[in-house]
């Protein structure tokens, strides 16, 4: 697929974000005034379907993770179009965990914490797509390319959400001449709901590792989620 969007104009901040994550705060302000004037969503985790996927109880991470990459494309192919734009975020919202972002803001912020829980995820979920257009275009891919190329890991290592958090990693190709060029995208999912709730993402950027190869792609092996 090519000629959807113009990756020049995303390459000066999507390199930023690969080389000093700190500068999310700042670019996401930047994208926030795209939506400058609406009113703050409030979001609650339910069914729903997109790309042709339902994603209930039964849906696996691989998919929710699928549905976003779609919607962050669809955001970044929008261009101008502001209401096309506002739909793609919708459909981001739609795949995130809301309580659970806000938990783990107040936990990591504590006294500091100044933003509302819908104020909060608005404006995370809103960084999702600037934080990973450069790659935009690798995610214009059917449900199976896209399954072929993730991996899911169990786990977190912090001991406030032990096992409550799934990997998935999909390869992309970073540009010429940054060092690390294989660069992975990593999408994590929290079970809202316990057991027989929701896969929904709460958190999106690169994983501090190199790409799988061809073999474990394929799986042949999972390699360790990085943190």
């Amino acid at each position: 697929m090519t000629g959807r969007f113009d990756t020049t104009r995303w390459t000066r901040v999507s390199l930023a974000l690969l080389g000093a994550a700190a500068l999310g705060q700042t670019i996401g302000c930047r994208e926030d005034a795209r939506l400058s004037g609406k009113a703050v969503p409030h979001v609650e985790v339910r069914t729903v379907e997109d790309q042709g996927v339902t994603l209930d109880p039964e849906a696996s991470p691989k998919e929710v993770a699928y549905v976003l990459l779609r919607a962050i494309g669809d955001d970044i192919w929008a261009g101008s179009d502001l209401a096309a734009r506002q739909r793609a975020v919708e459909r981001q919202l739609a795949v995130c965990d809301p309580d659970y972002m806000y938990e783990r803001y107040l936990e990591f912020f504590g006294d500091r914490a100044v933003s509302e829980r819908d104020e909060w995820v608005s404006m995370t979920v809103n960084k999702w797509a600037p934080t990973l257009a450069y790659y935009a275009e690798g995610f214009d891919f059917d449900l199976p390319t896209a399954q072929s190329l993730m991996q899911e890991g169990s786990g977190g290592r912090s001991e406030n959400w032990p096992d409550q958090t799934v990997y998935v990693d999909l390869p992309v190709a970073a540009p010429e001449g940054i060092s690390g060029a294989d660069v992975v995208v990593r999408v994590r999912l929290h079970r809202h709901g316990g057991e027989q709730g929701h896969w929904r993402v709460f958190s999106v950027g690169f994983a501090g590792r190199p790409r799988a190869d061809a073999t474990v792609r394929a799986g042949g092996g999972k390699p360790s989620p990085a943190e």
